[in-house]
């Protein structure tokens, strides 16, 4: 299982250009602790509650960075990003699903538009 994920982000730093890699990275484990939240919300709605807590997220936020990083991530757990949002893991609601999802729409269409030369 770790091959896979490891083979996977050695792919993701060949995709990110070289002048994007240190923002990208440097919150790639965030981005990954937020993904998984979402994809727990969405799979088990009925357990919101439990990953709505804070011993929670700090795991996953704890694993994410150890999976990434090599180790434990600096930031106490209560003063994380993650720690400040009650309903949605990865942003608060904007009628259109949550600011985490309207960025990464925003940035892909960016992506896009790069790749097609416009």
């Amino acid at each position: 299982q770790f091959a896979r994920m490891a083979d996977n982000y050695v792919r993701l730093f060949f995709l990110v250009p070289p002048q994007h890699q240190d923002d990208f990275f440097a919150g790639f484990h965030e981005a990954l602790a937020c993904t998984l939240l979402l994809c727990l919300l969405a799979a088990y709605p009925r357990a919101a509650r439990a990953y709505r807590g804070r011993a929670f997220k700090a795991a996953v936020m704890d694993r994410c960075s150890e999976w990434v990083l090599g180790l434990r991530r600096s930031v106490p757990a209560e003063r994380n990003w993650i720690h400040s949002l009650d309903e949605d893991p990865c942003g608060p609601r904007n009628g259109n699903g949550s600011a985490l999802a309207a960025e990464l729409n925003q940035t892909l269409g960016a992506s896009r538009a790069l790749k097609s030369g416009a």
